[in-house]
Parts: C-alpha cells; structure tokens; sequence
C-alpha cells in the first residue's frame, strides 16, 4: 500500500475499540482465476490470524482453465477490481501477491546424490545448495518452461534412516530427493503483464495448491497426510501433504464450468439458465435424490417454464464429475507408487467453489474409497468483519495467498537487518548498501564533477575514502531517523 501512515481499523473485539494499523502492514493477496477476479487487503490481528479490511471482485471471462487467453478483458477485469478496491480502502495499492495455476503446470521427481570430502564431514546448507544445484542441471525442460519451484523430499546420509532434514549429520555420501514444479513462462509473463497493464506491481507469485493448502489443512492434517482438491471454475488443484511437506501437486483441466456446459448441452439450456439450476437443484450422486423430484426453469429464449427432473439432472452432473474423481484417483495411485508404504491418514479435503455441489463429499468417498471432508478457510482468517463475507470453499485461494503474504512480512519485519522505506516497502541492509554504493558511484562518476583528465593523488585517495565513510555513515542516519 502507498503511504507509510497510521490507520484505524475495526478490533476484532468490539466496534467501539479500534485498532492501530500502519498501512504498511496491509497487504494485498490477487485472485485471477477462471471465474472471477478477487483482490482481498488484510493485516494480521493480535492473535496472528488474518484480519481482512475489505475485497472487491468481479466476473472474469478472459481466463479458460487457469490460464488467460484475452490479456485485454482479464487487464481491464482486474483494474476494475482494483479501482472498487482502492474506493473502499480510501488508499491506493501498488503491489500485491498473486497465485499461478493451469494445465500447464507439471512436476517431476528427481534424487541427486553428493559425496562429501571427507567421511567425518557434516552436512551443511551448503551441501543442500549443490543437491538444489545438481537437480536444476539434470530437469528436461521443453520450450518456453521454466522451474517455478524445487522443493526438497527426504534426504539420507550413508546407511542412516530418511530425514527431512540432513543438516549436522556426519557422513560420506548425502542422498536428496526432490519435487519440481515446471510452468510455461509464456503463460505466466501474461498473467504479469495483465496485472502490471492494470496498474499494480506484481510483489511474489505462489502455486495456487499451495495457497489453498495454506489456509484450509491443519498441521495435523499435514503430518498425518492429506490431499487438498480444490475444484474452481475452470480447473482442479491438487496437492499431496504428508509429515510437513509437499508430496505432489497436479492440476486437472476440469472444474464447475465443465459441469455447467454439460448441463447445457444435455438439457438445451442457456449457460446462465444452466448454472442456475445447477446452484439450485444440483446434486453429484445421484442415489441421494428422490425419484419424483422435479425442478423449474422459465426459458428466457421460449418465454415458457421448463420442467426437469433433479433425478436427471444429477445423472448428468454425476456422470461428468465422475471424469474428476476418474483423474484424481490415477493422481493418488501415482502418489503410492512413488511412496510406497505410506498412507494419507487425514484422507481427502475438498474445497474451491465446485466443492459447494450437494452430496460431492458422498460422491467423492464412493468412487475413491477414502474419507472425504469439505475444507473451509476459516481457522487462519478471523471471522469478524468482512472476514466472515469469505470464509466460504471458493475463496480459499485469496485468503491463502493473503496469509502467505502477510507472514512473509511479518518474517521480515522480525529480521534484525529490517528497516523500513518511507513507502513502507521493506527493506535490508544490504538493500542499504547496494544504493549506497550505487548513489556514491554514480555522484564519483558524473561527467560534470570529474573530469577525465583529472589525475588522483595519494591525499585525494584518502580524502575520498574519508568522504566515503561520511556519506555512508550520513544516509544510515537518516534512513533509521526516517
């Protein structure tokens, strides 16, 4: 947020109280996805959970599963979401964190091996860096991908047992096994270049399983083992957790718009007249529903109602869900062939507005044979305020994406080489010094103070070194003063 200044905000506890928040403790998670754009500024409350301040969103159409095909309508989706945004916070914003998804994201699973020096050498983070290292070297890229994140496994240390964590462990050969998550960089500098056309500076962008992750599973969850499916409009996110890491994560190309077309396509409806009844009379598993229960519709097109049996239409939606859970569980047979031996304990977790379709629990823990809950984000977000507005399955992603960011800050802010710019952007010392040196280098090299013909003397050598000092000492004056 612009402006480094001191704001009221509502306490979690009373109206009549309000809280002291700096602007520059806001932050501001985007959501560009399939079915919406939704921006969401937040700061984290005294109980360190998520106080959201206000959102603005908006109907999106410029996005086909996860991915954007018209940068003009996604751009000018997301400036409109802002502006409403910026309204209601009375502040402009300028940067926020955003998430990347769509089919165009992979992983691959990699080990790497090192041989230390010597058998008494202890492993460091050093050595954890070569594996890193070693693994970006042996990754087959295709055309235009990238690695967008290498995320460590079990490591081993000669005979020993797996750890997740090797370092101070003394041995001669270190094993690593690695996830990495590949994207196109073609898809992911248009979802940039859309947020920065729409006047916002694109500060971190985080997996959407990942964020989703964030703000639904418990650590407990994540110890005994989960998968996360979080269904959207237009895709399926994935994500494996067990003992604290991150198994695998996939991305389906099927979500709640599938459903709506096949609605459509099967009852000759309009895609609205489709998604209507879908809201209203859908179910997933067709066994739950009454065999004489029926639904109506008035045909916009006909000027006449339509009467549809929910029996019917729950086959429909039945049998192209099924398409979903069909993919997640080859996702989840891969898992166990990679991990054999282990076991997600916690089962599944649905969440992401497709989840909300009646009896989706029941139709999922029927096909995959797995204990199968609905996962709210609502143990990290406070529900007061415009909290309660979201805690609800599709807005999982933003809210993950907003804590993510704000412990991100909050991480820096408790750094002992934290300062803040007069933006309220943080900063470190070794930003410090960079334009320092930077400021000094370019005030010793104009043209109009030096002349090139100038020779340096011994003395003047040691008068610019002093002077050197001077202005360093000078400006970390007056940043800490600032």
């Amino acid at each position: 947020m612009e402006e480094n200044k001191n704001t009221h905000f509502e306490n979690n506890n009373s109206v009549n109280n309000p809280v002291e928040v700096s602007t520059d403790e806001i932050i501001v998670a985007l959501d560009v996805g399939s079915t919406k754009v939704i921006a969401v500024a937040g700061f984290l409350n005294r109980n360190a959970k998520v106080e959201v301040l206000d959102y603005a969103h908006l109907y999106n159409v410029g996005v086909l599963q996860g991915e954007i095909f018209n940068l003009l309508k996604t751009t000018d989706t997301i400036r409109h979401v802002k502006e409403e945004l910026e309204m209601k916070l009375g502040k402009k914003i300028r940067k926020v964190i955003t998430g990347i998804s769509g089919k165009h994201i992979r992983t691959e699973h990699i080990s790497e091996k090192l041989i230390l020096k010597d058998s008494e050498d202890m492993v460091d983070t050093h050595h954890l860096e070569q594996l890193k290292k070693r693994v970006k070297e042996s990754v087959n890229l295709k055309e235009h991908e990238d690695i967008l994140e290498i995320i460590p496994q079990t490591f081993r240390v000669d005979d020993y047992p797996e750890v997740n964590d090797p370092v101070g462990i003394v041995g001669k050969r270190l094993e690593g096994k690695f996830m990495v998550v590949i994207g196109d960089i073609k898809k992911i500098s248009l979802l940039q270049k859309s947020i920065t056309d729409a006047g916002l500076e694109v500060e971190d962008i985080r997996l959407q399983p990942v964020a989703s992750a964030e703000s639904v599973l418990t650590t407990e969850q994540k110890e005994a083992g989960v998968l996360l499916v979080d269904i959207g409009g237009g895709t399926s996110d994935l994500i494996i957790v067990k003992n604290n890491i991150i198994r695998n994560i996939g991305i389906i190309a099927h979500g709640g718009d599938a459903v709506t077309a096949e609605i459509r396509s099967q009852l000759d409806l309009l895609p609205k007249e489709a998604e209507y009844i879908k809201i209203k009379a859908g179910s997933a598993f067709a066994p739950s529903i009454q065999e004489n229960d029926y639904v109506e519709i008035r045909l916009g097109w006909m000027n006449k109602v339509k009467k549809i049996k929910i029996k019917t239409l729950a086959h429909i939606i039945q049998s192209k869900t099924e398409q979903l859970t069909s993919q997640i569980d080859e996702f989840i047979k891969q898992y166990y062939k990679n991990q054999p031996g282990e076991k997600l304990m916690a089962g599944v977790m649905l969440t992401g507005g497709g989840s909300a379709m009646r009896h989706m629990v029941q139709l999922v823990t029927y096909k995959l044979s797995m204990d199968t809950h609905h996962g709210l984000p609502a143990q990290y977000v406070s529900s007061n305020g415009k909290g309660k507005e979201l805690i609800h399955y599709k807005y999982s992603t933003v809210l993950g994406l907003l804590k993510i960011g704000l412990e991100k800050w909050q991480n820096k802010k408790e750094s002992p080489n934290y300062v803040m710019e007069n933006d309220g952007a943080p900063l470190t010392q070794d930003d410090i010094m960079k334009n320092v040196v930077e400021s000094i280098n370019t005030q010793e090299t104009d043209p109009d103070l030096v002349s090139p013909e100038q020779e340096t003397t011994e003395d003047e050598k040691k008068l610019g070194s002093r002077n050197l000092v001077t202005k360093v000492n000078d400006f970390l004056t007056r940043i800490f003063k600032e």
